[in-house]
């Protein structure tokens, strides 16, 4: 299968072999560092020091966002990739790639999100967060807040 001229498995620079095909068939979706090639990180830290500094830049703001947003969080690496967790609870993950971060499960279709997301809207509970432009990081705020809400109001029914 070709992507954007490339085979998969094909090296696309920076040692990045082609991984899959993208939900957005015109843009590569490789990410950094391959994950069917590489080792899964045992931390943050160790997954985001894998990447280029401007990726590594933009997710470390990410970071310090959710972070911020909701104290208390705790970091794990969870499918290879970051993920932030609250009350042993899955609150948000986000993966690097080469061209943009990936930030899942995001609201998409809830009507006081849908349009500040329409621009990052990438797939089926996706914000896809190029590495060229400022993020959106009062939106990710936003999100992180809604999410901990739905998880706090899921606890307080069973409890």
């Amino acid at each position: 299968m070709a992507i954007a001229g490339a085979e998969v498995g094909e090296d696309v620079g920076a040692g990045m072999p082609v991984a899959r095909r993208c939900h957005r068939p015109a843009l590569p979706c490789t990410p950094f560092p391959p994950d069917a090639a590489s080792p899964t990180a045992d931390d943050m830290d160790e997954y985001i020091s894998a990447f280029p500094p401007d990726a590594q830049a933009l997710m470390q703001t990410l970071r310090a966002t959710i972070r911020e947003a909701v104290p208390g969080v705790e970091e794990t690496i969870s499918y290879k990739i970051p993920a932030f967790t609250l009350m042993g609870r899955y609150l948000i993950y986000f993966a690097g790639f080469k061209r943009h971060v990936g930030v899942y499960p995001v609201p998409l279709d809830h009507e006081a999100f849908r349009d500040d997301l329409a621009p990052y809207r990438s797939g089926k509970g996706t914000m896809r967060l190029p590495l060229d432009a400022p993020p959106p990081l009062d939106l990710l705020r936003r999100i992180v807040a809604f999410r901990a809400q739905q998880i706090l109001e899921k606890a307080g029914r069973k409890g």
